[in-house]
């Protein structure tokens, strides 16, 4: 009861389904030859983003694209040369975005490492800088900066000592504290500040400890002394 007409449903379904059109031998040729070129586009670019270290510093990206790639291949072994340029370009276009990211990926590290050395957040600091110099080696002002961040914790020590030092009238422990600070970090305006004021006070005192002895030498007639 129900084959005959299931067959003869099938038949005008069969029937009314164009046959698809063979792609000619020359096109095929084209499209490989393309999908070739893309792949020859990707792997210099590839290339030329491993030399400056992409695949760290943005691994999720370099990932997905290499995702992309291998994708390609696989449509490129089965003959869909049309498709694996697709994903080629794609693969390409990734890339290309990264590549041009680099700089802004660059500044935002560097930045964001200012800001933490800035607010005495060293370990928020040495991960930015460091980031930084992931994208670019020798970037002069991330190794300066990841220097400074390295020794802020001992430089902030120095000074909290110097502090109790001078309460307790530990003038001289006081000073080399801060002299040490300095030292650590020439370019950390408190430590410098703190340092000044200390030393001008310092001189302060010892100019009127040498007036007051004059002073007194006068009164008692110690003329050569005063």
């Amino acid at each position: 009861f129900y084959l005959p007409g299931w067959v003869e449903e099938q038949g005008q379904q069969t029937e009314s389904t164009p046959a698809r059109e063979p792609v000619p031998a020359v096109a095929i040729k084209a499209q490989r030859e393309q999908a070739e070129q893309s792949l020859q586009r990707f792997l210099r670019l590839q290339a030329e983003l491993q030399h400056l270290n992409a695949p760290v510093w943005a691994a999720a990206e370099w990932q997905a694209a290499e995702a992309r790639v291998a994708g390609g291949d696989r449509l490129f072994g089965e003959r869909r040369f049309a498709d694996a340029d697709r994903a080629y370009h794609a693969a390409i276009s990734d890339l290309e975005s990264l590549r041009d990211s680099r700089a802004s990926r660059l500044n935002s590290a560097m930045q964001a490492g200012d800001e933490a050395l800035a607010d005495n957040r060293v370990a928020v600091a040495v991960t930015q800088y460091e980031a930084a110099l992931l994208i670019e080696a020798d970037h002069p002002r991330a190794l300066r900066g990841l220097q400074r961040a390295q020794v802020r914790e001992a430089l902030l020590q120095a000074m909290q000592v110097a502090a109790d030092a001078e309460q307790q009238g530990e003038m001289d422990t006081a000073l080399a504290q801060l002299q040490r600070a300095v030292e650590l970090d020439a370019d950390y305006p408190p430590a410098r500040l703190a340092l000044d004021d200390l030393q001008a006070r310092l001189l302060e005192r010892d100019f009127q400890a040498a007036m007051n002895t004059a002073l007194a030498a006068l009164e008692r007639g110690r003329y050569v002394d005063a």
